[in-house]
């Protein structure tokens, strides 16, 4: 049965078969050991397979007793031959290259490369780079051996769902309180980093999440740097590489009416990559679908809408370009732009923009100060130019890019949470649905990018993890010995009280913090007052209100040289 499967067994091949069945073949003249080249090592054959090998060596004598029993079968050619007996040892071998396949028979990769190019139009065969390229290190391989492996593709599917059980179950999932210590680390709210790089580092982590516009520089930000200075955004922003809008519009209302003033300091704002802005406006014009199309719009002010216009007609203005079209007061202008940011309507070319809307204005210092290079812009002039968001509706056979959306996102989400599930999720707005990310992560999966599997305990479904996570996650199975206070706000993406810890939500509030301790929330802070959410012995209670005292320098900009 196996010279049969096989198409033939090489001499160390043969040595692991039962010897007292081989010798019983023998004599019944059922197989035989045939010598096709002095140099290379004898094969042995069964009497069924005696045709194939005689058209692929019609110069090799082969005994007369082995082909009686194939003597009835109709002659066939080298191509033929030579595809069946590939075929036949593809059915054994995994992952292989061309030149393997063809060393025991003598034959060039170039000529087994097209029989395997033949079973491959059958769907037999899979090419692929299964195995590292060292793995196949030859001197005489061919590049393209070098470069491509072939497996048959059941035997692939096997091998594939073996690996894929075996690296789940290497994995021993870890309480949500290490997950949280796990997520503070990852953020390196332990440990914070500096520098402009770090910063777009970190934005990349966030990418998409709406955080109220004033906390991004007074609590978020600074919390993950040791030393923040809000030119690095800006640079950032007037570069092209980040970008700022508001992704979620707000829902109207019966109530809702055009107002002259728009308070922005709570809006929701995403910074975005520019690159991908495009992949997150697309998810929101998804759900627009979803609704019908029925229009949730609010109507504005007349200042606003005439603003709105100006741009839509002349495309992207700046500030004092904007004043000279509308014949408006500047402070009404900005008013207007107030509320355009807040309706998701307008975006700028610097964070200056959002940072000068949401500060009073008579907190701001006065326009042509003098000020060092290391201060925050607070002028509305300094916002570059103000333009429409493009919501661009994305045509029925564009597919192949709502995939690349989908998988953006999905990527984001894995950089942001390190191990993804939907539970975690509760608190993204403007992603995919969790069905449409679960294709992406088994697909990832699939293809050795990420883990699959339990990660966390406690919650049901389908966990993905990035390899980087797994490696980290195990070193926060054990609880710390001593305890560890970190607060974060409460606007923080990893504010998961009452979704991933127990206990009740703490809300996404400005000015609202949330401390943890081993990973589990004891505490909120609001200003002064401090609010226990667990019991605490006295003296963790007193640590704890030091710790957030502490912290109160994060609330505010850094303006220093």
């Amino acid at each position: 049965d196996a010279l049969m499967l096989l198409g033939f067994l090489t001499e160390n091949e043969i040595k692991q078969a039962n010897q007292q069945q081989l010798q019983k073949l023998i004599n019944e003249n059922r197989v035989s050991r045939v010598s096709i080249d002095s140099e290379l090592t004898p094969l042995w054959i069964a009497a069924e397979r005696t045709h194939q090998f005689k058209a692929l060596f019609p110069e090799v004598e082969f005994s007369p007793e082995l082909t009686v029993i194939n003597q009835n079968e109709s002659p066939i050619n080298y191509e033929t031959a030579l595809i069946e007996v590939i075929r036949s040892r593809l059915e054994g071998l995994g992952p292989v290259s061309a030149t393997q396949l063809g060393q025991p028979l003598g034959i060039e990769p170039q000529q087994v490369q097209n029989a395997l190019l033949a079973l491959e139009q059958e769907g037999y065969v899979i090419r692929g780079h299964f195995y590292s390229n060292n793995e196949f290190s030859n001197k005489e391989s061919s590049t393209i051996d070098a470069q491509e492996q072939w497996c048959e593709r059941g035997l692939l599917a096997r091998i594939h769902r073996y690996t894929i059980q075996t690296l789940r179950n290497e994995i021993k999932p870890v309480s949500p309180a290490a997950y949280i210590r796990f997520l503070l680390n990852w953020h390196q709210l332990d440990e914070k980093r500096d520098g402009k790089d770090a910063l777009l580092n970190i934005i990349e982590q966030l990418e998409g999440f709406p955080i109220p516009a004033r906390s991004w520089e007074t609590e978020i930000l600074p919390s993950r740097l040791e030393f923040y200075l809000p030119d690095w955004l800006d640079q950032l922003c007037v570069s092209g590489r980040l970008s700022w809008l508001r992704l979620q519009k707000p829902k109207a209302k019966q109530s809702d009416r055009p107002r002259q003033s728009t308070p922005i300091r709570n809006t929701p704002i995403s910074l975005l990559l520019r690159s991908a802005t495009q992949y997150w406006l697309k998810t929101l014009n998804r759900e627009k679908d979803k609704r019908n199309n029925v229009s949730t719009e609010i109507a504005l002010s007349p200042n606003a809408a005439a603003i709105r216009n100006i741009l839509v007609n002349k495309g992207a203005c700046f500030f004092d370009d904007i004043v000279t079209s509308t014949s408006l007061l500047r402070t009404q202008v900005e008013q207007a732009l107030g509320e355009l940011v807040n309706r998701g309507i307008v975006t700028s070319d610097n964070f200056a923009g959002i940072r000068a809307l949401v500060t009073p204005s008579n907190r701001r210092p006065k326009f042509g100060a003098r000020r060092n290079l290391s201060s925050a812009s607070f002028s509305i002039e300094d916002a570059g130019r103000w333009s429409i968001i493009e919501h661009k509706q994305p045509a029925k056979e564009e597919q192949h890019n709502i995939n690349a959306q989908v998988e953006h996102i999905a990527r984001v989400l894995l950089k942001r949470y390190g191990v993804v599930f939907r539970k975690v999720l509760e608190r993204e707005t403007n992603i995919p649905s969790w069905r449409e990310l679960l294709y992406v992560y088994r697909r990832l999966e699939a293809r050795g990018e990420i883990r699959g599997g339990r990660f966390v305990e406690e919650f049901a479904g389908e966990q993905f993890a990035l390899p980087d996570a797994v490696t980290t996650l195990r070193k926060f199975r054990e609880p710390p010995r001593e305890e560890q206070l970190v607060s974060i706000a409460a606007t923080d993406p990893l504010n998961l009280t009452g979704i991933i810890t127990p206990g009740e939500r703490i809300p996404a509030i400005a000015k609202q913090k949330v401390l943890y301790c081993n990973g589990e929330p004891i505490a909120k802070s609001s200003g002064i007052e401090v609010t226990f959410v667990q019991k605490v012995n006295q003296q963790l209670e007193w640590e704890a209100r030091e710790h957030l005292a502490r912290s109160k320098h994060v609330t505010r900009l850094d303006t220093r040289h």
